[in-house]
């Protein structure tokens, strides 16, 4: 079944909450998702052949995912309305005020 993380997330839980799970293999576009099952000591352990040779900010130390690919995201300014020294540098830079209400952000797919 095909479809954005969001959505799927929401079809997995709604089977966790009722004990019938029938997921048996997920491939989403993040993380996260994986992350909080695992908390939550949901997903089973798996280290497949190679295991060791991914790199470990692309995998659970334990094996319970593994991300297929990594996509940075990449911050875009408007220079004619922001100068060069208030250009943000993280993202804990967006939330000054003179950002307040001007900020565009689209989906990460």
């Amino acid at each position: 079944m095909g479809g954005f993380s969001n959505v799927l997330n929401a079809k997995v839980e709604e089977q966790l909450n009722a004990n019938k799970v029938e997921t048996d293999l997920l491939i989403f576009q993040t993380v996260q998702d994986f992350v909080s099952w695992n908390k939550r000591g949901l997903l089973l352990h798996f280290k497949p052949e190679g295991f060791e040779t991914i790199r470990a900010g692309a995998k659970d130390k334990d094996g319970a995912w593994i991300a297929m690919n990594t996509n940075p995201l990449f911050y875009g300014t408007n220079t004619e309305h922001v100068m060069l020294d208030d250009v943000p540098r993280s993202a804990l830079d967006f939330l000054k005020l003179q950002f307040k209400g001007k900020l565009i952000s689209a989906y990460p797919a």
